[in-house]
């Protein structure tokens, strides 16, 4: 661990969609490691899941955030433009109001539209953390159009027509980022596809063998999931769940995360009193009606780091966090996704045997839920759920070296 004399005079400023928990708790693993080293951490945004920053003692200031309800209902109706260009400004006002104010000397962004927009204008060292497939680096389209083509070669040369055919439709879809780039008279080329990208930094919390990517520069590293163990209470029942385990039963995992559809808990209405199962449900905070069983336990959140050692399968919304989570221990993972970026997650899953991606008319009865767990309740051995492990690991200190190089 580098530790500079000069930290302690360093300010960076995480600028989050707080709204969804995955955009909060990676620069929050940063934040830690970072605040180890001296550097003070202050963060910014709207949503209920900045209160794990503040509980954790950081500071964090309100910012004007378009609402999860808007912008996600946007994205689950299929809406290529996400974004109107007054909303986009609204942000990068707000941006601009507050970075005047802090003066911080390195932004940190997850999930901020506005965050590449506002620090170029003022010329503030800009880090971001994004998937690689939310980068214009992906090697997977989004709308695979020739997933038939059996010849290998021929079938990446056409991927590479795919994504830039893909990429262009999307930029020009979502027109708000052109306008305001030429508004600020900010050069290059900031679009809907680039715009979570950093400015002198991206970080991909992601492995390669899952998230493949081609032609990235030498400002794109990627350090490994950023997955935290969040140290939540146990539930009160949590001695009952491991009774269970010990007795042989075996646990559904079903979280809905704080994206997932509420369709995630359908598998309680056919597994409901089933002497072989036992559920858990993590409900992400969200208000959810679910009948009283026997055999069904809910809570907001969990450390899934605890639970998992003894899960046997996870019904999960296919976002990146769990997904890591699930292979660095083994679990078989059965997504339910709800929007593009969860398509995209549960095909590579797929693509790598490690779970299935679940349609709707696969679970209509408890016969074939029954079928489907059978299915993929044997733990994963792989040489990924290995590396998963130990990149997560190491990747709170190779994303603060990467940072700690621009300060």
């Amino acid at each position: 661990m580098r530790k500079s004399p000069a930290a302690s005079r360093k300010t960076i400023l995480a600028l989050l969609y707080g709204y969804t928990l995955s955009h909060v708790s990676r620069p929050l693993v940063v934040a830690e490691e970072l605040r180890k080293r001296g550097y003070d951490v202050v963060f910014a945004g709207s949503g209920a899941a900045l209160r794990f920053p503040a509980e954790r003692g950081f500071t964090v200031y309100p910012l004007e955030e378009i609402p999860y309800e808007t912008l996600f209902g946007r994205i689950r109706k299929k809406r290529l433009r996400f974004i109107e260009t007054d909303e986009l400004w609204r942000l990068v006002t707000a941006d601009l109001r507050l970075l005047t104010r802090l003066s911080p000397d390195l932004v940190l962004s997850d999930g901020r539209l506005s965050a590449r927009l506002s620090t170029a204008y003022l010329g503030i060292p800009h880090a971001a953390i994004v998937n690689v497939s939310s980068t214009h680096h992906r090697r997977e389209p989004y709308v695979p159009l020739f997933g038939t083509v059996s010849d290998s070669r021929l079938k990446a040369r056409l991927d590479v027509w795919n994504l830039h055919i893909e990429m262009k439709v999307f930029d020009l879809a979502v027109p708000a980022f052109r306008r305001a780039s030429r508004r600020l008279g900010i050069p290059g080329n900031v679009g809907a596809t680039n715009c979570l990208e950093g400015n002198d930094l991206t970080l991909l919390p992601d492995l390669p063998e899952y998230m493949p990517s081609i032609g990235l520069p030498d400002t794109h590293y990627y350090v490994g999931p950023l997955v935290p163990h969040m140290h939540v209470p146990r539930p009160p029942w949590w001695q009952e769940i491991l009774n269970h385990h010990r007795a042989g039963k075996r646990i559904l995992y079903c979280t809905l995360g704080s994206t997932g559809s509420m369709k995630i808990t359908r598998p309680i209405l056919y597994l409901s009193n089933n002497k072989d199962w036992t559920i858990i449900v993590t409900t992400g905070g969200r208000k959810v009606s679910i009948a009283n069983c026997d055999n069904v336990f809910v809570s907001d959140f969990i450390d899934a780091d605890e639970i998992l050692p003894i899960t046997t399968t996870i019904v999960c919304h296919g976002g990146n966090g769990t997904i890591y989570q699930c292979l660095s221990h083994n679990v078989p993972i059965l997504g339910i996704p709800d929007i593009p970026d969860q398509v995209y997650n549960m095909r590579r899953v797929e693509a790598l045997r490690v779970g299935h991606r679940i349609q709707y008319s696969d679970i209509s009865s408890a016969k074939s839920w029954q079928t489907l767990l059978e299915r993929w309740s044997r733990p994963l051995s792989s040489h990924l759920g290995r590396a998963t492990a130990q990149a997560r690991k190491k990747s709170p200190s190779r994303a603060a070296d990467l940072i700690q190089g621009l300060l």
